[in-house]
Formats: C-alpha cells, structure tokens, sequence
C-alpha cells in the first residue's frame, strides 16, 4: 500500500515535465555551406520580375456614345430652320426686307440731302445717280435745282431755304428769261409735287427744256 502511494506520487510529480514543450535548439549554419548554396542566385533580378509584371487588366463598362442624326437628316433639319427664319423674317418686316438696298437708301439719301442744302449738294452726281434709277421725277427735280444754284450764284435771286418758288419769278420777273422759267417752275411742281410718274421718253423731251434754260442763264 505504501509502494503504490508512492507510484501515484512520482506519476504526478513527472507530469508537469512530461506535458512541457521542449525549447529548440540552435544550430550554427556553416559559412562555406551557406555561400555554395546562394551561389549564382540574384535576389535583384527577382525583384525587378516583381515590379515589371504586367498591371491588372481592368475591364470599365464602356461610355455609350451620345445619339446623332445622320447626315441627310442633319442637312433637311437645317433647310427647314433657315425656310422657319425667313419666314419669320418676311412676316415681321414685309417683302421690304429683300429689296435692293443700293437703290433706296441712295435715293434717300439724296432727297434729304437736297431738302437741307440744294445749294451745296453734289448736284451733277445725284442727277447721274437718278438716272442709273429711272427715277425721272427726282430728276427734274434735280434740273430745277440746278437753275436755281446758277441764278443764286450769278446773284439773280437770293436763295433760303424758307422761300417758295413764287418768290424766286418774283425775284425774275424783269429778266428776259422770266417766261421760260415760270412755265420750267409749272413742270416741276406738277411732276414733283403733284407726285406724278414720268416715263423715260417723256423726261426725254422735258429734260431738254431744262438743259436748254440752263444755257440761256449761262450766256
């Protein structure tokens, strides 16, 4: 009894060190061992494989292209537009829009040029400017001016703006030409201010008049 006592107290006693990890053991590498083996190997190189391996080929939803009209429909689109805007163009500013724009502003401007000074105006060029026009009524206007500067300048008359044409005879009524100036007058208030049209062979045949008074009052 004793003896077995004794066996259980040593079988408790080794436990401890018979469940104890046993610690490793150091070994010592031989140096010449260790050079033979790395012989020959690049640790760099590897590395360099490393960093030269190909990138992760990433594939992203690919960005849908916006929507586009064909061509043909792109070029019947933008007639369309233009025919809308000339359209609204015509609506709001009339068949006006499209006239000749050498031939009505020139006009214009030749008319007020002659209200405010006929007898500065450039009054050669504006008869030629009428005449490439066909505007016959602006251009016995133009001839009537034309007597009026030469007696305003061989002082027969004296010329303001705020005098009527019967002041002018009044002016002339002793001069040898009165007469063919009054019935030139008649003509001019009559196609001028009466406002009536005056056809190409017409102008013919009264221009000449004019003409004519016009080297009478030179001589």
């Amino acid at each position: 009894m004793k003896k077995l006592l004794l066996v259980y107290i040593l079988v408790f006693a080794l436990l401890p060190l018979l469940g104890q990890e046993t610690s490793p053991v150091y070994h010592p590498i031989d140096k010449s061992k260790w050079e033979k083996t790395v012989e020959g190997m690049d640790f760099q190189e590897t590395e360099k494989k490393a960093e030269e391996s190909e990138p992760i080929d990433i594939n992203f939803p690919q960005q849908r292209e916006p929507f586009s009209l064909s061509l043909p429909l792109q070029i019947v689109g933008y007639v369309l537009i233009g025919i809308l805007l000339i359209g609204i163009l015509i609506y709001f500013f009339g068949k006006g829009l499209f006239k000749n724009p050498k031939v009505i502003p020139t006009t214009d401007h030749i008319i007020t040029d002659l209200d405010e000074r006929p007898m500065e105006s450039d009054l050669e060029r504006y008869l030629r400017q009428a005449l490439e026009n066909k505007d016959f009524r602006l251009a016995i206007r133009i001839y009537y001016l034309m007597l009026l500067k030469l007696l305003n300048d061989k002082e027969l008359i004296t010329w303001k703006k705020n005098k009527t044409n019967m002041d002018y005879l009044i002016e002339m009524r002793n001069h040898p030409n009165y007469n063919q100036l009054s019935q030139q007058t008649l003509i001019y208030e009559y196609v001028w201010y009466g406002e009536q049209s005056i056809a190409e062979p017409q102008y013919k045949t009264v221009s000449q008049t004019f003409i004519q008074l016009l080297q009478n009052m030179k001589n």
